[in-house]
């Protein structure tokens, strides 16, 4: 038994079949515009990505990859400044470059403040003497300080970022950059070795 269309199922029909169509293209153009959003955000997290990376390869390049005697003339010279710092095994430099973000090593102080390090074991020294920097640095019961008298500043070529250096009987163990974004975990395990939760 045939099935007949009259003009009436044939026209309810093609309604349905051009709905069916309508939503779908509805449906395919919701989906790209999804991706693409979806596809701009990545691409916009990895150009962020890749900026980093230049940042922390020129920060290498610019900083760390300097000669290590230049750090090492560092030592000598607060050994020759103080000589009664050197009395610890362990003991942190830090480095605070003219131009570093004033912002910044506050929040620096803080952070390292807030480590619970002993307070006899670290020394700040500034490439130029800055009175509120060293009334900040004293706020926070840190002992030692000083200015650089002798321009070691000019051959370690820090920018505008503070540097940490990590001495074990008076040789060099390890060095931190300190960019604009401070890691209190990074830090902890700077000065511990381990990460403090």
């Amino acid at each position: 038994m045939a099935i007949r269309f009259n003009s009436k199922n044939q026209l309810l029909f093609i309604f349905s079949f051009c709905g069916i169509i309508i939503l779908s293209n509805f449906l395919l153009i919701y989906r790209l515009i999804s991706n693409k959003s979806i596809n701009k955000k990545l691409e916009n997290y990895m150009n962020i990505m890749i900026s980093k990376n230049h940042q922390n390869e020129f920060y290498i390049e610019q900083n760390i990859l300097c000669s290590m005697s230049s750090y090492e003339r560092i030592l000598q010279y607060i050994e020759k400044y103080d000589s009664t710092f050197y009395t610890r095994d362990t003991t942190f430099i830090l480095l605070l470059p003219k131009d570093a973000c004033y912002t910044c090593v506050i929040d620096l102080f803080k952070e390292i403040n807030q480590l619970k390090i002993d307070i006899n074991s670290i020394y700040l020294i500034m490439e130029k003497q800055d009175k509120q920097i060293q009334r900040d640095w004293l706020s926070y019961n840190f002992k030692y300080h000083c200015f650089d008298e002798q321009n070691i500043f000019t051959s370690l070529n820090l920018k505008d970022n503070p540097v940490i250096i990590k001495t074990t009987a008076k040789k060099i163990d390890n060095i931190i950059l300190i960019n604009q974004v401070i890691s209190p975990k990074l830090l902890s395990l700077f000065f511990y070795k381990k990460i403090i939760t």
